[in-house]
């Protein structure tokens, strides 16, 4: 049975930490997640948002709600009313969904970012909230401690607390989808989950709120901790929200968190205990090649284990150094610091530091698509390239930036099948990259879709203008089941010669999209089933830079072969030293015009410039059959073709100079 008190709580001032008047107070943004054990698409959705929380998870709450529908899952019946309360609450369209502090839908959890929880670093909120969960006998008692550390807000505000399990582990899938990992999966409403209508009092008056509850035998009691969050009843905004399981460290990297190699790089942590002297434990995860070497740091005191303990004072800042020491072997390290209160079931905050060296060719996991960077680790390899590296999107940004990454020189984004590849938080630095003369490969089955659809949350102003305006894409749509085969376009100078391959999905998905070219400076370079009508991608060429994207994931080719043909032939278009830009530019410039007359009758007139050597007019008919191969001579403004003796229809013509073709025009003869 649950149990609500209320209580004056300006007793308890001394025993708590708050934020300092006029600062207002850390704010903690709250995902809450509608899934189900059965449901295909969120076993493909649902793993890049865990990666994404587990990443972050000291400064965000998360609650997954388990629907009804589509089919069994256990952990829906284990409170069923509650659940279907808060799908309707949230009108919840279909599964997965993900909402952000409660007015904002995100649609798929795989459309959270790392830029998204990072932007609410700079953010605070007027309401304080505190979360403690005691046992009392058999029961618990979970306490909500809120007051305004700021003027209140005005408008209705209701607070709910909830009862979390933070994670739930099956041998053996419990649905059809075959997930077995579910991180804080809901299991009981403390307050209705209408909500509890407060009253915010004036700024400095405490308020609190007292729940007390009877475990269900079937939780796992170590996993088990409250979340409480108050509510806008008119906005539907979560102003804060606290958890019982969150660390009292205040924890955060006093340097840069990727840097360019040097005899020595240091990383630092400050590290701020706000509640009382206790045990710290800090560990360090390295990866890096056999030479390297680093080791930890505290206030001064060097240790040479990758695990160390101490005990933290009240209000003092501690100092955390990491320091690695780069071999002679190229590579790229990657150090994850995780710090957490020793013997606590409080949550740890992890800190990704990474150094560069020497490395040209960077390989950029988005989301959850590390499963498939082999196959660009590989493909990169086989172009005969020893100075590469993988990296995940998150440090992308700050790489470019901050100058970490200012020797490479080609960066080949791994999509997978994310609709986020291009977003907000990392467009700027890619087109930085770009006009300072870098490459950029970019593949995925949702790269145009999640730049270009009204549909994508990626969707924004800025980018649309970054796809369409810098990289010279256009997206024309997300793609189907007929697109089976990628087919090379013939007429392209680079991949013209390649094989056509086929298409399967990945990951129980399968939306390659169609991305044809915006100007000029991009052109074809696939299409779907031959058809022209479908571009599966475009390379582009400026007096800068140079970018090949393709619609459909290098993880949806099952012809390894292929895959790595795709790659190599990108690989050394990047690198060519002659460039391809002036021939390309001098194809377009000899076609002043279209042909005239059109229709024709005996004779057309093909408009032509005057710098041009070697030039022939191939004309073709409407099967792609060639019919005329005619020199051009030297010196000519316009090249006269007989037709007289073609029969009606139409007709495709193109240049060439032995070695390279311009674009085919049309010609209707009658």
């Amino acid at each position: 049975m649950k149990k609500l008190y209320l209580m004056a709580m300006s007793l308890m001032l001394i025993a708590m930490t708050y934020s300092v008047y006029g600062q207002g107070a850390k704010r903690y943004p709250l995902f809450e997640h509608f899934t189900n054990a059965s449901c295909s698409p969120c076993y493909t959705h649902n793993p890049v948002f865990h990666e994404l929380y587990a990443n972050n998870e000291n400064r965000v709450n998360h609650i997954t709600y388990h629907t009804y529908w589509p089919g069994y899952d256990p952990m829906h019946l284990a409170n069923v009313p509650e659940q279907n309360a808060m799908v309707a609450i949230y009108s919840v369209p279909g599964v997965p969904q993900l909402y952000l502090n409660g007015s904002t839908n995100l649609k798929v959890p795989s459309n959270a970012t790392q830029a998204q929880i990072d932007a609410f670093e700079s953010q605070t909120s007027p309401i304080q909230l505190n979360v403690e969960d005691v046992s009392v006998g058999t029961d618990r008692t979970a306490t909500v401690t809120f007051r305004s550390v700021l003027t209140p807000p005005t408008g209705n505000f209701i607070l709910r607390v909830a009862v979390i399990e933070s994670l739930i582990e099956f041998a053996t899938p419990p649905g059809t989808n075959r997930e077995t990992y579910f991180p804080n999966v809901f299991r009981d409403m403390l307050t209705s989950t209408a909500g509890e209508q407060i009253v915010l009092q004036p700024q400095g008056t405490p308020t609190s709120l007292s729940f007390t509850y009877t475990p269900d035998p079937n939780w796992n009691m170590d996993n088990i901790y409250v979340i409480a969050y108050i509510q806008n009843t008119a906005t539907g905004e979560v102003i804060n929200s606290a958890a019982s399981n969150m660390s009292t460290l205040e924890i955060a990297p006093a340097t840069a968190t990727i840097l360019k190699a040097a005899a020595q790089n240091t990383f630092s942590v400050d590290i701020t205990e706000t509640d009382a002297d206790k045990m710290i434990q800090v560990t360090l995860d390295s990866k890096h090649p056999m030479d390297w070497a680093a080791s930890l740091e505290i206030d001064g005191t060097s240790y040479t284990t990758d695990t160390v303990t101490f005990m933290s004072s009240v209000s003092t800042v501690q100092k955390l150094n990491l320091k690695v020491s780069p071999g002679s072997t190229i590579g790229l390290g990657t150090y994850k610091i995780t710090i957490g209160q020793a013997n606590s079931n409080t949550r740890r905050q992890t800190f990704d530091f990474v150094v560069v060296s020497g490395v040209t060719d960077l390989i950029i996991n988005v989301g959850d698509a590390k499963e498939y960077e082999n196959i660009y680790t590989y493909g990169i390899q086989a172009a005969g390239n020893l100075t590469s590296a993988t990296m995940s999107e998150a440090k992308l940004a700050e790489g470019i930036t901050s100058n970490a990454l200012d020797g490479i020189t080609n960066i080949y984004m791994n999509a997978g099948k994310n609709a986020d590849a291009l977003n907000d938080g990392n467009i700027q630095a890619l087109q930085s990259f770009l006009q300072n003369g870098g490459r950029l490969f970019l593949s995925g089955q949702d790269v145009g879709y999640g730049a270009m659809s009204s549909a994508s949350v990626s969707s924004t102003p800025m980018v649309k203008s970054f796809f369409s305006s810098v990289l010279k894409g256009t997206f024309f749509d997300d793609g189907d089941f007929l697109n089976r085969l990628l087919t090379p376009v013939s007429s392209d100078t680079i991949f013209g010669n390649m094989s056509s391959v086929s298409v399967v999905a990945a990951r129980f998905k399968y939306s390659p999209d169609e991305i044809g070219p915006a100007t000029n400076e991009a052109r074809t370079i696939f299409t779907y089933n031959d058809d022209n009508a479908k571009p599966a991608g475009i390379r582009t060429e400026t007096a800068n830079y140079k970018v090949v994207i393709i619609g459909a994931g290098m993880e949806m080719i099952p012809d390894t072969s292929i895959v790595n043909r795709i790659l190599k032939i990108s690989h050394d278009w990047f690198y060519e030293d002659i460039s391809t830009h002036t021939f390309d530019a001098a194809m377009d410039n000899l076609i002043d015009g279209v042909a005239y007359p059109q229709p024709a009758l005996d004779v057309v007139y093909i408009p032509l410039g005057t710098d041009y050597q070697n030039l022939r007019i191939q004309l073709m008919d409407i099967n792609g059959r060639m019919i005329r191969d005619e020199a051009v001579p030297a010196g000519l403004s316009r090249y006269e073709l007989t037709v007289g003796d073609l029969a009606n229809g139409l007709y495709f013509y193109q240049l060439t100079d032995g070695e390279r073709m311009s674009k085919a025009q049309k010609l209707m003869v009658e």
